[in-house]
């Protein structure tokens, strides 16, 4: 298994599950392998990419908080979204080399029916309709057990429906220096042994994380369109506090934005 100097957790993640995810029209899709950091121009062999972040800390009545991304390719760019019978307004929209990219948008929604989507290039008016029952359900973990940099890190965890993939995202700090730690593993697995030998050399540690992330996908209209989803509960620890046993979403997966930002910048 692999170590990484610092890298945000889930910035490179959420691009790969994009990219790795993608197919041509020729080949038959691949299993998705999360477990390489890497930025890939796969995304764009799609005409559409919808993103679901899904926060069940915002739970209300049996709705939840989904934040929504979009990237839209080319001549498809310019392009409408609507989620059930919302409109979806995205707070920021930017151009890119291969089309343009939008963020920025919180709907309230249930995962325990099917979901309605269309989407609409508005240069042609084409569409692409249809509805997904496939977004991942809540991650319980109860309780999470304490970190000790002196023994195994073991959680158990379980959701209504199995995902079709969980990311195990961990990291640790030690030595004044940052690891992160990533491993897909099935989505009926539901619990994840790290060894105490993965941070034997960086002791004492003074930060530890260790996440779970539910993914979901499909793709859909012959691979034109690839809609994904994603829940997730992280424990936090603090040598100089208490370990925080609840719910610790990362609230931005498309962080990989910020690299692409960075290549609008310089432009």
């Amino acid at each position: 298994m692999r170590h990484y100097l610092y890298i945000p957790s889930m910035l490179l993640l959420t691009f790969l599950i994009l990219g790795g995810l993608s197919c041509s029209k020729e080949e038959t899709p691949t299993t998705p392998n999360f477990e390489e950091y890497g930025i890939s121009s796969h995304i764009w062999d799609y005409n559409y990419v919808v993103w679901f972040d899904l926060d069940y800390t915002a739970q209300s009545k049996n709705m939840i908080a989904a934040d929504i991304w979009m990237t839209a390719k080319g001549n498809a760019s310019d392009a409408s979204l609507k989620i059930g019978t919302a409109d979806i307004v995205f707070n920021t929209i930017e151009s890119y080399t291969d089309g343009k990219i939008y963020r920025g948008a919180t709907i309230n929604l249930s995962t325990d029916q099917p979901i309605s989507y269309k989407i609409t290039n508005l240069a042609n008016n084409k569409t692409y309709t249809g509805s997904i029952n496939f977004l991942p359900k809540n991650i319980v973990v109860d309780p999470w057990p304490s970190f000790s940099q002196d023994y195994n890190y073991s959680p158990l965890w379980s959701i209504d429906e199995n995902p079709d993939f969980n990311v195990i995202d961990a990291g640790w700090d030690g030595r004044n220096q940052h690891y992160e730690y990533i491993r897909q593993i099935d989505g009926n697995i539901n619990t994840y042994t790290l060894v105490k030998t993965e941070w034997q050399n960086q002791t004492p540690i003074e930060n530890f994380y260790f996440g779970i992330n539910a993914i979901g996908y499909q793709r859909k209209h012959d691979n034109k369109v690839l809609i994904v989803g994603v829940s997730n509960n992280y424990y936090w620890w603090n040598a100089n506090g208490k370990g925080q046993n609840g719910w610790q979403a990362h609230r931005s997966p498309l962080k990989f934005m910020d690299l692409i930002q960075e290549d609008i910048n310089s432009k």
